[in-house]
């Protein structure tokens, strides 16, 4: 069932973007995927794998972004995932453009599958011919990870393995993986789009763009908040990157990484993907040379009150969402704790009496502000 939005200024400001960047794709998708098959440079005796190499980086990089906007957009308006994991739901959608098996209108002509289908069109056409040469074939060929690169970004890496290309007498003209070393990656920011998470646990009645706080990483190296000074994290509604756990006098928070802000799941399985996200970004990182750790959790605060956001306060009432008596305003973790309950209520404590309503746990009140008051 599709939510309603609450149409106002600040959804327009979302939506007018997200528009203009889907018919820009639109406008020019269906050509590019067209057209990359024919860019392989090819004669009856050469082969230029660097040229299909380019051809696959460019298909990537069309079908995350597409993925992307698609996914965003789905879980708004049906709802968070409550079975599959994000990873895959981005991985199917880059590969054949599907969500539980149902096409998305938003893939059209920018999957992977649409890129082989036509590179196998365009290699018979100058009598060549590719193994394995059908899809189903090519995807047991096809390796692809999706995962958070850090708070702020997401990655696809890719690589297909043991392909080989031949001509009309037999002749091989390449064999091997593509990339031959390593993997294809592509990497889009999140930032600018919208969090997931808000809308979807909220009938569309509240919603947030994610941006960086002005110390987007608080810590040691960029330096932290004043917990005498919160209107900006407040007010601001805006974005902290931060490690994926963090542990204070015996106490464990797991923040939540871009991908678990499309997911609504019981509190173990919540802990269970974050890890495993938090390890694919590892791995990532080091497969793209990154040897710093980054930080993967993406967090933002609520803070239900008149006098700090009357309209988050008005989107829980209109959908008689109690707040809970000692809540967290990590926003993943209250409305969570409203909505799930069990082990994502974790209890805060005011961090100063400008804002009584703002409330943290000390594990994170030491994340942000190095102290707990």
């Amino acid at each position: 069932m599709r939510r309603g939005f609450l149409i106002n200024a600040a959804v327009l400001l979302i939506i007018i973007p997200l528009l203009l960047l889907a018919a820009v794709y639109e406008g020019v998708s269906s050509g590019i995927m067209k057209a990359q098959s024919q860019n392989i440079l090819l004669t009856r005796d050469t082969f230029a794998v660097s040229t299909l190499e380019q051809d696959f980086q460019n298909a990537l990089d069309l079908s995350l972004k597409r993925a992307y906007l698609s996914l965003t957009d789905y879980v708004i308006q049906n709802g968070l995932l409550t079975t599959e994991n994000a990873s895959y739901a981005l991985k199917t959608l880059m590969i054949t453009g599907t969500i539980g098996g149902i096409p998305q209108p938003d893939m059209a002509n920018v999957t992977l599958k649409e890129w082989f289908n036509n590179l196998v069109s365009y290699l018979t056409s100058q009598s060549l011919r590719v193994y394995p040469s059908n899809f189903t074939a090519f995807e047991s060929h096809l390796v692809l990870v999706v995962a958070p690169l850090d708070s702020f970004h997401i990655v696809a890496l890719a690589r297909i393995e043991n392909i080989t290309i031949v001509d009309a007498s037999g002749k091989i003209m390449y064999s091997g993986s593509v990339p031959e070393r390593g993997y294809a990656y592509s990497v889009i920011s999140v930032t600018g789009f919208e969090d997931p998470f808000l809308p979807a646990s909220l009938n569309g009645l509240y919603t947030r763009v994610i941006q960086p706080c002005s110390i987007p990483y608080p810590g040691p190296l960029y330096g932290y908040y004043n917990i005498n000074n919160v209107t900006e994290l407040v007010l601001g509604w805006c974005y902290l990157g931060v490690n994926a756990t963090g542990t204070y006098n015996g106490q464990t928070v797991y923040y939540p990484t871009i991908l678990n802000r499309f997911e609504r799941v019981s509190y173990a399985t919540y802990i269970a993907r974050q890890q495993v996200y938090t390890s694919m970004a590892l791995w990532a990182q080091r497969e793209l040379g990154i040897n710093t750790t980054l930080p993967v959790g993406l967090i933002t605060f609520l803070v239900p009150s008149n006098t700090a956001d009357p309209t988050l306060l008005g989107a829980l009432t209109s959908l008689g969402i109690a707040i809970p008596a000692d809540y967290d305003s990590l926003s993943y973790y209250l409305l969570n704790c409203a909505l799930v309950g069990g082990s994502y209520c974790i209890a805060g404590s005011t961090v100063n009496s400008e804002y009584p309503s703002f409330k943290l746990d000390n594990v994170t009140k030491i994340l942000v502000f190095n102290t707990t008051g």
